[in-house]
């Protein structure tokens, strides 16, 4: 080897090695270009109408001082967060790039006038512990890959028009402490998953057209403190497993077609109930005499069933 090509060598080598961090991985700089790009991309998506909304907010060179944008220490965006309390957004999510926001914590659009499907590439967002999209006109499925969101804490579906059934793999939302998908068309069984959701604490699925039985693990969400199932087409007998819900307060399974008794269970368990609510089912049998020992309960429905006392 020459004396010529060995100081060469050695240069290119150190020159290559000393090549600026920000040329190899994104820095704070590149990230929150990125994502101020991408907000304004699904921005020129919306309808017209919406425009009026960023006609004046959205302008700037710093996106962390537009209207619902909210950013950390490093400019990136935390929280995207535009309810439609006046000015509604109309338009779907299909251009909103979720994976250009690796920080993203909040996503807050409820009361708007957003359509179409929620994207499977939701899944890209990490870090999210909040999701509303409630009141909206959502169509389609739930997409399972909304099931990769382990940080996610609240999961706001409510009143859309989303059908299909309920991901199979719900349980692995591991930290969810809030389910909120009525008012929907949502069909098929309740997942048998849910028994992992241990930190579970509203778990509302009323006004679907969901089938089958209740799963007996909804026994195993000891947190729970609101369950309502009513307002479907679940079959079968309430499973004993739900006396397991100690910490139970509001529990509605009315407008259904359950069948078989009331579990002696539930009065002799849930002694936080303060309301009850079984009826229009086709349940049968003996009122259980368990239930005068709910000294909480202050609403108790039952008719339109074939009990007796």
């Amino acid at each position: 080897m020459s004396s010529f090509s060995m100081p060469f060598n050695l240069i290119f080598f150190l020159s290559f090695c000393f090549i600026p961090s920000s040329h190899v991985v994104s820095s704070p700089s590149s990230i929150t270009s990125i994502e101020a790009e991408a907000l304004l991309k699904w921005k020129a998506t919306l309808h017209n109408t919406s425009q009026a909304l960023f006609s004046s907010s959205w302008v700037g060179s710093n996106h962390c001082n537009w209207t619902g944008i909210t950013c950390d220490g490093t400019r990136s965006v935390t929280n995207l967060s535009l309810p439609g309390y006046g000015l509604r957004l109309r338009g779907t999510l299909d251009s909103l790039n979720f994976l250009s926001f690796p920080n993203l914590t909040w996503l807050h659009l409820r009361n708007n006038s957003l359509y179409g499907t929620i994207p499977s590439h939701i899944g890209n967002l990490s870090k999210l512990i909040f999701l509303d999209l409630s009141f909206n006109s959502f169509s389609g499925i739930i997409p399972s890959e909304i099931c990769l969101l382990k940080s996610l804490e609240l999961i706001s579906l409510e009143a859309n028009k989303i059908s299909g059934p309920i991901p199979r793999n719900i349980g692995s939302l591991s930290s969810v402490s809030n389910i909120y998908f009525f008012d929907n068309n949502l069909s098929g069984p309740i997942p048998s998953s849910i028994g992992r959701l241990h930190n579970l604490f509203r778990f509302d699925l009323h006004n679907n057209l969901l089938n089958g039985s209740i799963p007996k693990q909804v026994g195993m969400l000891r947190s729970l403190y609101l369950l309502d199932f009513s307002v479907n087409s679940l079959t079968s007998s309430i499973p004993p497993s739900i006396g397991n819900l100690s910490n139970l307060v509001y529990l509605y399974l009315y407008h259904n077609h359950l069948s078989g008794s009331i579990p002696m269970e539930i009065g002799l368990m849930l002694k936080s109930l303060s309301a009850l609510q079984f009826s229009q089912n086709n349940l049968s049998g003996v009122i259980p005499i368990s239930i005068g020992n709910l000294t909480s309960l202050q609403t108790l429905f039952l008719y339109e069933n074939s009990l007796s006392v």
